[in-house]
Protein backbone atom coordinates (compact mmCIF):
# COMPACT_ATOMS: atom_id res chain seq x y z
CA UNK A 1 0.00 0.00 0.00
CA UNK A 2 1.13 3.40 -0.71
CA UNK A 3 2.50 5.54 2.12
CA UNK A 4 0.10 8.57 1.34
CA UNK A 5 -2.82 6.07 1.23
CA UNK A 6 -1.34 4.06 4.03
CA UNK A 7 -1.76 7.80 6.21
CA UNK A 8 -5.26 8.26 5.27
CA UNK A 9 -6.55 5.02 6.49
CA UNK A 10 -4.89 5.16 9.99
CA UNK A 11 -3.66 8.76 10.88
CA UNK A 12 -6.51 10.88 8.82
CA UNK A 13 -9.74 9.62 8.28
CA UNK A 14 -9.95 8.06 11.93
CA UNK A 15 -10.38 11.86 12.93
CA UNK A 16 -12.09 13.36 9.89
CA UNK A 17 -13.64 12.44 6.37
CA UNK A 18 -12.87 15.29 4.74
CA UNK A 19 -8.83 16.30 4.28
CA UNK A 20 -6.28 17.86 1.88
CA UNK A 21 -3.18 16.97 0.07
CA UNK A 22 -0.76 18.79 2.58
CA UNK A 23 -2.31 16.64 5.21
CA UNK A 24 -2.10 13.94 3.57
CA UNK A 25 1.51 14.84 2.65
CA UNK A 26 3.32 15.74 6.20
CA UNK A 27 1.34 12.38 7.57
CA UNK A 28 2.79 9.97 5.05
CA UNK A 29 6.40 12.15 5.26
CA UNK A 30 6.20 12.57 1.42
CA UNK A 31 6.48 15.87 -1.03
CA UNK A 32 2.40 17.29 -1.84
CA UNK A 33 3.21 15.93 -5.64
CA UNK A 34 3.49 12.66 -4.44
CA UNK A 35 0.71 12.70 -1.88
CA UNK A 36 -1.44 13.83 -5.19
CA UNK A 37 -0.85 11.32 -7.36
CA UNK A 38 -1.21 8.95 -4.63
CA UNK A 39 -4.61 10.01 -3.42
CA UNK A 40 -5.32 10.58 -7.25
CA UNK A 41 -4.98 6.74 -8.02
CA UNK A 42 -6.63 6.22 -4.72
CA UNK A 43 -9.92 8.41 -6.11
CA UNK A 44 -9.91 6.58 -9.56
CA UNK A 45 -10.30 3.15 -7.89
CA UNK A 46 -13.44 4.66 -6.08
CA UNK A 47 -11.86 4.08 -2.51
CA UNK A 48 -12.01 8.70 -2.04
CA UNK A 49 -13.07 11.06 -4.34
CA UNK A 50 -11.92 14.93 -4.97
CA UNK A 51 -13.85 17.36 -4.14
CA UNK A 52 -11.63 20.62 -5.11
CA UNK A 53 -7.92 20.63 -5.99
CA UNK A 54 -6.03 19.56 -3.04
CA UNK A 55 -9.26 18.27 -0.94
CA UNK A 56 -10.34 14.70 -1.04
CA UNK A 57 -13.17 13.24 0.84
CA UNK A 58 -14.16 9.63 2.15
CA UNK A 59 -18.15 9.35 1.30
CA UNK A 60 -18.28 5.84 2.52
CA UNK A 61 -16.87 6.86 6.05
CA UNK A 62 -20.03 6.71 8.68
CA UNK A 63 -19.02 10.56 9.92
CA UNK A 64 -19.02 11.88 6.51
CA UNK A 65 -21.43 14.93 5.63
CA UNK A 66 -20.99 16.74 2.44
CA UNK A 67 -21.21 20.27 4.97
CA UNK A 68 -18.02 18.69 6.28
CA UNK A 69 -16.06 20.37 2.95
CA UNK A 70 -17.43 23.39 4.19
CA UNK A 71 -14.65 24.86 5.76
CA UNK A 72 -11.95 23.79 2.94
CA UNK A 73 -13.83 25.25 0.05
CA UNK A 74 -12.31 28.96 0.37
CA UNK A 75 -8.84 28.31 1.82
CA UNK A 76 -7.33 25.92 -1.07
CA UNK A 77 -5.43 23.23 1.29
CA UNK A 78 -5.84 25.33 4.21
CA UNK A 79 -8.61 24.99 6.91
CA UNK A 80 -10.13 28.43 6.79
CA UNK A 81 -12.71 30.07 8.97
CA UNK A 82 -14.01 32.38 6.34
CA UNK A 83 -17.24 30.61 5.50
CA UNK A 84 -20.00 28.99 7.46
CA UNK A 85 -23.32 27.27 6.04
CA UNK A 86 -26.34 29.39 6.33
CA UNK A 87 -29.85 30.48 4.58
CA UNK A 88 -31.94 27.62 3.69
CA UNK A 89 -29.26 24.77 4.61
CA UNK A 90 -29.02 25.99 8.31
CA UNK A 91 -32.82 26.84 8.58
CA UNK A 92 -33.54 23.16 7.51
CA UNK A 93 -30.67 21.78 9.83
CA UNK A 94 -31.79 23.77 12.62
CA UNK A 95 -35.42 22.60 12.34
CA UNK A 96 -37.18 25.97 11.08
CA UNK A 97 -37.81 24.50 8.11
CA UNK A 98 -39.10 20.96 6.77
CA UNK A 99 -37.41 20.94 2.72
CA UNK A 100 -33.44 20.72 2.73
CA UNK A 101 -32.42 22.83 -0.64
CA UNK A 102 -30.55 21.54 -3.68
CA UNK A 103 -27.78 23.06 -2.83
CA UNK A 104 -25.64 23.61 0.35
CA UNK A 105 -25.34 27.55 1.16
CA UNK A 106 -22.44 28.88 2.05
CA UNK A 107 -21.86 32.87 3.53
CA UNK A 108 -18.64 34.66 2.19
CA UNK A 109 -17.37 37.55 2.99
CA UNK A 110 -15.76 37.88 -0.93
CA UNK A 111 -17.94 36.16 -3.92
CA UNK A 112 -17.36 33.10 -5.49
CA UNK A 113 -18.46 30.99 -8.23
CA UNK A 114 -20.91 27.96 -7.30
CA UNK A 115 -19.16 24.51 -7.04
CA UNK A 116 -20.30 21.39 -8.25
CA UNK A 117 -18.45 18.54 -6.52
CA UNK A 118 -18.84 14.71 -6.70
CA UNK A 119 -20.59 15.30 -3.19
CA UNK A 120 -22.81 18.19 -3.31
CA UNK A 121 -23.54 21.36 -4.99
CA UNK A 122 -22.40 24.39 -3.24
CA UNK A 123 -23.48 28.03 -3.63
CA UNK A 124 -21.60 30.85 -2.29
CA UNK A 125 -23.26 34.17 -1.00
CA UNK A 126 -21.12 37.54 -0.40
CA UNK A 127 -22.33 38.96 2.98
CA UNK A 128 -20.25 42.50 4.19
CA UNK A 129 -17.25 41.65 6.72
CA UNK A 130 -19.67 43.77 9.58
CA UNK A 131 -22.28 41.48 9.29
CA UNK A 132 -19.84 37.94 8.90
CA UNK A 133 -20.39 35.70 11.93
CA UNK A 134 -22.94 33.89 13.89
CA UNK A 135 -21.72 30.61 13.38
CA UNK A 136 -20.61 27.84 15.46
CA UNK A 137 -19.80 24.72 15.52
CA UNK A 138 -22.72 21.90 14.66
CA UNK A 139 -22.50 18.23 14.61
CA UNK A 140 -21.43 15.18 17.28
CA UNK A 141 -17.95 13.64 16.40
CA UNK A 142 -16.72 15.68 13.17
CA UNK A 143 -18.22 19.41 13.25
CA UNK A 144 -18.63 22.26 10.49
CA UNK A 145 -19.96 25.99 10.59
CA UNK A 146 -23.46 26.70 10.73
CA UNK A 147 -25.41 29.54 11.39
CA UNK A 148 -26.96 29.93 14.56
CA UNK A 149 -31.42 29.96 14.22
CA UNK A 150 -31.49 33.42 13.98
CA UNK A 151 -28.54 34.63 12.24
CA UNK A 152 -29.87 31.86 9.10
CA UNK A 153 -33.13 34.01 9.12
CA UNK A 154 -31.01 37.10 9.34
CA UNK A 155 -28.99 36.21 6.50
CA UNK A 156 -31.96 34.70 4.57
CA UNK A 157 -33.82 38.00 4.91
CA UNK A 158 -30.66 40.51 4.09
CA UNK A 159 -30.11 38.26 1.39
CA UNK A 160 -33.94 38.65 0.12
CA UNK A 161 -33.71 42.16 0.78
CA UNK A 162 -31.04 43.32 -1.23
CA UNK A 163 -31.01 40.69 -4.07
CA UNK A 164 -34.55 40.80 -5.31
CA UNK A 165 -36.43 37.76 -5.53
CA UNK A 166 -34.29 35.62 -4.10
CA UNK A 167 -35.94 33.59 -0.93
CA UNK A 168 -38.73 35.95 -0.97
CA UNK A 169 -41.21 33.05 -0.38
CA UNK A 170 -40.19 31.29 2.53
CA UNK A 171 -41.72 27.71 3.85
CA UNK A 172 -43.13 27.81 6.69
CA UNK A 173 -41.13 28.73 9.57
CA UNK A 174 -40.90 26.82 13.39
CA UNK A 175 -38.85 28.48 15.67
CA UNK A 176 -36.97 26.25 17.66
CA UNK A 177 -36.46 27.25 21.85
CA UNK A 178 -33.10 28.39 20.89
CA UNK A 179 -34.28 31.12 18.35
CA UNK A 180 -32.58 34.70 19.85
CA UNK A 181 -34.73 37.69 19.14
CA UNK A 182 -32.15 39.60 20.58
CA UNK A 183 -29.74 37.99 18.69
CA UNK A 184 -31.95 38.99 15.47
CA UNK A 185 -32.09 42.73 16.86
CA UNK A 186 -28.38 42.86 17.27
CA UNK A 187 -27.80 42.09 13.64
CA UNK A 188 -30.11 43.98 12.20
CA UNK A 189 -28.52 47.07 13.33
CA UNK A 190 -25.21 46.55 12.47
CA UNK A 191 -26.52 46.57 8.79
CA UNK A 192 -24.85 50.30 7.54
CA UNK A 193 -27.54 50.80 4.73
CA UNK A 194 -30.73 52.74 6.43
CA UNK A 195 -32.99 51.39 3.14
CA UNK A 196 -31.93 48.14 3.68
CA UNK A 197 -31.87 47.79 7.62
CA UNK A 198 -35.55 48.59 7.01
CA UNK A 199 -36.16 46.24 4.55
CA UNK A 200 -34.62 43.83 6.57
CA UNK A 201 -37.00 44.64 9.49
CA UNK A 202 -40.28 44.77 7.27
CA UNK A 203 -39.30 41.18 6.26
CA UNK A 204 -39.24 39.99 10.22
CA UNK A 205 -42.04 41.83 10.97
CA UNK A 206 -44.20 40.32 8.40
CA UNK A 207 -43.17 36.82 9.07
CA UNK A 208 -43.49 37.63 13.47
CA UNK A 209 -47.37 38.74 12.47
Amino acid sequence: MRKSVHAVLTEIIPQAPVFTTAATATAAGVSRDVASRDLGLAAASGLIVRIKSGVWAMPSHPDFSPYLAVPFLVGGEQYSDSAYISLLSALALRGMIQQMPGSIHVMVPVQRRPLSTPVARYEFHRIDRALFGGFTDFGSRVTFPLASPAKALFDTLLVSASRGKRFSHLPELHFPRDFSVREMDQWIARIRSVRLRGAVAARLGAIYN
